[in-house]
Protein backbone atom coordinates (compact mmCIF):
# COMPACT_ATOMS: atom_id res chain seq x y z
CA UNK A 1 0.00 0.00 0.00
CA UNK A 2 1.54 3.30 -1.01
CA UNK A 3 0.83 6.70 0.52
CA UNK A 4 -0.91 7.90 -2.63
CA UNK A 5 -3.25 4.94 -3.10
CA UNK A 6 -6.98 5.46 -2.72
CA UNK A 7 -7.17 2.74 -0.08
CA UNK A 8 -4.68 4.59 2.11
CA UNK A 9 -6.10 8.08 1.58
CA UNK A 10 -9.78 7.19 1.92
CA UNK A 11 -9.73 4.20 4.26
CA UNK A 12 -6.62 3.86 6.37
CA UNK A 13 -5.64 7.47 7.06
CA UNK A 14 -9.03 8.81 8.26
CA UNK A 15 -9.46 5.86 10.64
CA UNK A 16 -6.04 6.46 12.17
CA UNK A 17 -6.60 10.20 12.53
CA UNK A 18 -9.97 9.63 14.21
CA UNK A 19 -8.44 7.05 16.53
CA UNK A 20 -5.68 9.47 17.49
CA UNK A 21 -8.17 12.25 18.30
CA UNK A 22 -10.40 9.93 20.32
CA UNK A 23 -7.55 8.45 22.35
CA UNK A 24 -5.44 11.59 22.80
CA UNK A 25 -6.57 12.02 26.41
CA UNK A 26 -4.68 8.89 27.48
CA UNK A 27 -1.04 9.42 28.40
CA UNK A 28 0.55 6.52 26.52
CA UNK A 29 -1.92 6.23 23.70
CA UNK A 30 0.10 8.00 21.01
CA UNK A 31 3.11 5.63 21.04
CA UNK A 32 0.81 2.61 21.18
CA UNK A 33 -1.27 3.90 18.26
CA UNK A 34 1.86 4.60 16.22
CA UNK A 35 3.24 1.14 16.94
CA UNK A 36 0.00 -0.57 15.92
CA UNK A 37 -0.45 1.55 12.81
CA UNK A 38 3.14 0.91 11.76
CA UNK A 39 2.64 -2.81 12.19
CA UNK A 40 -0.59 -2.82 10.16
CA UNK A 41 0.81 -0.61 7.42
Amino acid sequence: MSFTSNLFLVGFLPIIVLLAFILKSFKYSKPVILLLVNTVF
